[in-house]
């Protein structure tokens, strides 16, 4: 029983040996982490500090963004705080809208300019599926160049003519995204009378028209 006792305490030992080792190298890790990130941080902003008029390129040089922060942090002029950079680096990667966030928030910004000059360089682009919607004109058909023989005739003749004028003219898309897709609809009633010796009619209409449209975003390069 005695040497059970005595290989139980060795063990214990051995495993007090271990996490003690354990704890040191976490230590030397932790410390080395420390001076590789607080290192640069600490170099930059003593160097902003006692060389005013080269704080912001000391701040600038190197890149790491805990740096810029810190130097912001201490007063360092026309350099982001962090909730700007963070700010920025959100909504200028998004939309034209992100952007015109950014300047409602920082008008006089650190990004400000860049942010002023991609918004004046926005571009509109077409989405790639179609859009359908309808529009609703009114128009008019004078009466034609020969009579009918009736009304009937005369009244049908006034419905053809104005379905050609809205496919030609009333439906006619306004921008260069649109399309006519078909002239659905057309209501009125003609007005006919003696024509030339037979009947003609003449007809105030309303057309529905079916279009389609490439939705247009604008993108800020």
């Amino acid at each position: 029983m005695h040497w059970i006792k005595r290989s139980a305490i060795a063990r214990v030992r051995l495993l007090r040996l271990r996490w003690k080792s354990r704890r040191g190298s976490n230590r030397q890790i932790l410390r080395r982490r420390f001076v590789l990130v607080l290192g640069p941080v600490a170099v930059a902003v003593g160097f902003a500090l006692a060389f005013p008029s080269r704080a912001k390129g000391a701040c600038e040089l190197t890149g790491i963004d805990l740096v810029s922060d810190a130097c912001a942090l201490v007063g360092i002029p026309d350099l982001p705080s962090r909730t700007e950079r963070l700010t920025w680096e959100q909504d200028s990667k998004r939309s034209c809208e992100g952007l015109e966030r950014y300047l409602k928030r920082y008008p006089e910004g650190a990004f400000s300019s860049e942010a002023r000059l991609k918004l004046a360089s926005a571009v509109e682009v077409a989405d790639h599926d179609w859009t359908s919607f309808r529009r609703v004109r009114k128009s008019y058909v004078g009466l034609p160049e020969t009579p009918f023989r009736d009304d009937r005739a005369a009244g049908a003749d006034a419905y053809a003519r104005a379905r050609e004028d809205a496919k030609l003219n009333i439906c006619e898309p306004v921008t260069a995204s649109e399309r006519l897709a078909q002239v659905e609809e057309i209501t009125g009633i003609p007005r006919c009378r003696v024509f030339q010796g037979g009947r003609a009619c003449s007809l105030d209409y309303r057309v529905t028209c079916l279009m389609k449209a490439k939705r247009l975003r604008r993108t800020c390069l």
